[in-house]
């Protein structure tokens, strides 16, 4: 083979494995496309990062924090009403007694213990639950609806009362069952402080019920902006699904509007203000005085006085006069005229009489028995005779 054919052929190989070359690179790109939208999370993924409080009983395990302890009949929402006694209810629809704790841990304790030992508290949180409509709320519905049923059918008396041979009042186990899985519900709820809010639902009893039994919570027809422990439902970015909350007077079960973030427990500190700059006091311009004015000389003749025309003096003078200066010495003098002094006033003296004496008293004369004469008996003799 001559040289010229063998670079000919070298030539068209080469293009030949060029071309093989170009052609098969557009599809192992495509290749790597593909693959990569095959790891696209799906809109499956983004819907399960949002909590899911589903409770699938029988499957689901109770959480120790939502067991119940302790089962005493809890007898809360049948106390009398006492205003300012935190043993007793603070009006005729409270459904609960005031919170004890003070803190979102001791108050967490109390629902959870008003739960399992309350059926008129666990009825209002169930019912209320299947109103919910957050993500896992609707598989919930099945086994709270047949918690509401039975208590409906058998009354709330029914799950509490003295078992057997025990002394005290007490919930059965059935009760203590259905409350777990509620306080598990509630679990998925962070707490927060206690806030005053406007709830869009909040539940009350029945200002007007029977003493015999043991009363239903029902929906309040105004809504509740008294202080109350907050629980929210948040996204892992902080976003708000849903706020409930647990009035502090009476522990009743409330719903708020997510519209405005809930605070956390820590407050954010605030930079404070820089203070005020002191203003300069302005100086006060001295005041020019006044120069007070010389009087003129006073014209005799121009005074309204000899013309007659003064204002004192009780009137007008009948001879205004010409007003001209007339010097004393030229004055007309009136007639001296002797002053004669004016007779005494007489003086009447009433006549002296003189008064008789009183005359004297009557006296009354006693007449006494005349006394014998008095004689000297001659020697001898015995009388007088």
């Amino acid at each position: 083979m001559s040289k010229s054919k063998r670079l000919w052929r070298n030539g068209f190989v080469a293009c030949v494995v060029i071309g093989v070359i170009v052609l098969l690179v557009p599809f192992a790109f495509t290749g790597n496309s593909t693959s990569s939208a095959s790891v696209t999370p799906s809109a499956t993924a983004t819907a399960q990062s949002e909590p899911d409080i589903t409770f699938r009983p029988g499957v689901d395990t109770v959480p120790a924090e939502a067991r119940c302890t302790d089962n005493a009949f809890v007898d809360h929402s049948i106390r009398t009403v006492e205003i300012g006694n935190p043993e007793k209810r603070q009006s005729s629809t409270a459904v609960s007694i005031p919170f004890a704790g003070k803190t979102k841990a001791e108050v967490s304790k109390e629902i959870t213990a008003e739960v399992c030992g309350n059926p008129t508290y666990l009825r209002m949180i169930a019912e209320d639950m299947l109103l919910w409509d957050v993500n896992g709320a609707e598989a919930n519905k099945p086994w709270l609806q047949e918690i509401v049923n039975q208590m409906n059918a058998n009354g709330l008396d029914s799950f509490a009362g003295k078992l057997g041979d025990n002394p005290k009042e007490v919930v059965n186990d059935q009760f203590q069952k259905w409350a777990g899985w509620v306080n598990t519900v509630l679990l998925n709820f962070s707490p927060e402080d206690q806030q005053s809010l406007t709830s869009k639902r909040n539940w009350e009893l029945p200002a007007v019920r029977d003493p015999r039994t043991l009363p239903v919570a029902q929906l309040a027809s105004e809504p509740d902006s008294k202080p109350a422990w907050l629980r929210s439902l948040l996204t892992k970015a902080g976003t708000c699904l849903m706020i409930i909350g647990f009035n502090t007077e009476d522990r009743r079960m409330e719903v708020f509007t997510c519209g405005k973030p809930v605070p956390s427990s820590t407050p954010t500190p605030t930079t404070p203000l820089a203070p005020k700059s002191t203003p300069t006091p302005t100086s006060t311009p001295t005041p020019t005085p006044t120069p007070t004015p010389t009087p003129s000389p006073k014209n005799p003749a121009l005074d309204p006085a000899p013309q007659g025309h003064a204002p004192v003096g009780g009137g007008t003078n009948l001879d205004p006069g010409s007003g001209a200066y007339v010097p004393p010495a030229d004055m007309v003098q009136p007639p001296a005229t002797p002053y004669v002094a004016p007779a005494p006033p007489a003086v009447t003296t009433p006549p002296v009489t003189s008064t008789p004496d009183p005359a004297p008293a009557p006296t009354t004369q006693v007449s006494l028995p005349a006394a014998p004469p008095v004689c000297a008996p001659a020697p001898g003799m015995t009388t007088c005779s």
